[in-house]
């Protein structure tokens, strides 16, 4: 593992054991977002950032954070079907 991975790992398992003990906590639950969303995993970014949002209807981070993972999300799909794309047999 590189060490911004690893570094990574150990704040997700931070993060993911603080919302457990303090599951009401909104900023947790936003900066949970953010650590997914780095990972790629929107999903599980969206879900933490819409938890956030629930605690908290005003929290910035949860707010941008659940924008850019949508973009992201959108981005990541485009370049997908781009790959499909240049990867189908096309005759000349």
């Amino acid at each position: 593992l590189s060490r911004e991975s690893s570094t990574r790992n150990e704040a997700l398992n931070m993060l993911l054991r603080a919302t457990e003990m303090s599951d009401d906590n909104a900023e947790y639950h936003a900066q949970l977002g953010l650590i997914y969303k780095g990972l790629g995993e929107f999903y599980k970014a969206t879900t933490s950032f819409n938890t956030a949002l629930e605690l908290d209807p005003e929290n910035v981070t949860a707010k941008v954070g659940l924008a850019a993972t949508k973009k992201s999300e959108a981005e990541h799909r485009e370049s997908e079907d781009g790959d499909e794309e240049n990867k189908t047999f096309k005759p000349i």
